[in-house]
């Protein structure tokens, strides 16, 4: 009997040892102060995005002869500025003009006899049919007086608006065909930007408001390293999606930049502003995957965040969304500039006192 209470009574002291130890264990547990990595959230959608881009001419104009002849005259320089009705190029014109002079001599000779024809009329000296015969030749040779004018206005290329010569195809006194591209004209008041933009950004916008929707600049970075921002204006974007990728070229036009030598073939940054198009879309805050505890089976997950008047954290929960290249996306629960501890978190406990790491400077 007295081996049992003595057993009895070592074994409550046993449990009242433990139990004791544990409390006080817990209670080591809570008033250690703990370093944590803090991380302040961040805005998950960028307002602006950029991408590659390739400088082009605007329409540019591919210049040819609409008549065959020797070239006589082609003194342009690549990259020679020209003035609008400026002659480019001129051909052997002596045949045009031969023809011309001999048009011009059967058209007044057709006058002439019209004329004589009608007063022949008018005292009934001839018949009617003869002086439609007589008015038919003179249109037909007022025809012929036009093609010829022409035919010589053919033997010159003039430049159909001011711009810069890009492209010299053939050198001066060679013969070329009709339709054989002489030289390539472009604007040097408007260039173009094309750049491909991804799928997931152009599904998100109306067609008919693209522009407005997501207002493009142009960055060409300088020699001293800064970049210069250049406003762009929506033109067009292709619905056929590139061989290769799920992009779709999208065209800007753009005033070229004072001080800049844009020439196009150049590279550059087409950034979009995304401003407008988020204003209705839910807002969400994007944060580091080890940051989140999840419960698969409840279908909660948390985090947990940090009180800088308290120096104190508390779990908070959270509605998830999608991956991204940064972390993952919290939808609800969460506030960008919020402080969250960003891991090691499956050692905290609520309203434990944490401190921040700091790191010394050049570790």
């Amino acid at each position: 009997m007295v081996t049992k209470r003595l057993m009895l009574t070592v074994v409550s002291v046993a449990v009242m040892t433990l139990l004791s130890g544990c409390k006080e264990t817990e209670k080591a547990h809570q008033d250690v102060i703990r370093p944590v990595k803090l991380i302040e959230v961040q805005s998950a959608a960028d307002k602006i995005r950029y991408f590659p881009a390739v400088v082009a001419a605007h329409k540019p104009a591919e210049l040819a002869f609409r008549v065959s002849g020797v070239l006589t005259e082609l003194a342009l320089k690549e990259g020679q500025q020209v003035d609008k009705g400026q002659v480019l190029a001129q051909l052997d014109d002596r045949d045009a003009r031969h023809s011309l002079a001999n048009a011009e001599a059967d058209y007044e000779l057709a006058q002439l006899d019209h004329r004589r024809k009608q007063k022949l009329l008018e005292n009934n000296l001839i018949s009617p049919a003869e002086v439609d015969v007589a008015k038919a030749q003179l249109k037909s040779s007022k025809a012929a007086l036009a093609l010829a004018k022409n035919q010589l206005e053919y033997t010159q290329i003039t430049a159909p608006f001011s711009g810069v010569v890009a492209k010299v195809h053939t050198d001066n006194y060679q013969m070329v065909q009709a339709t054989q591209v002489i030289l390539t004209l472009q604007r040097d008041d408007l260039m173009e930007l094309k750049a491909q933009i991804p799928e997931s950004l152009l599904i998100q916008t109306e067609p008919s408001s693209l522009g407005e929707q997501m207002r493009a600049f142009a960055r060409f970075e300088l020699p001293s390293g800064e970049t210069q921002p250049m406003p762009l204006t929506y033109m067009e974007h292709s619905s056929v999606a590139s061989t290769g990728s799920q992009t779709y070229e999208v065209t800007y036009a753009m005033t070229p930049p004072v001080g800049l030598n844009v020439i196009a073939g150049m590279s550059a940054e087409v950034g979009i502003d995304r401003s407008r198009l988020l204003m209705s879309s839910a807002a969400s805050v994007v944060v580091p995957i080890d940051a989140v505890e999840r419960d698969d089976a409840a279908h909660q997950a948390q985090v947990w965040v940090f009180n800088p008047a308290t120096g104190r954290v508390s779990p908070h929960s959270v509605t998830l969304g999608k991956l991204n290249g940064k972390g993952i996306e919290i939808t609800a629960g969460l506030e960008a500039g919020t402080q969250i501890v960003a891991s090691g978190i499956a050692l905290l406990s609520p309203d434990q006192q944490v401190k921040a790491l700091s790191w010394p400077r050049g570790i």
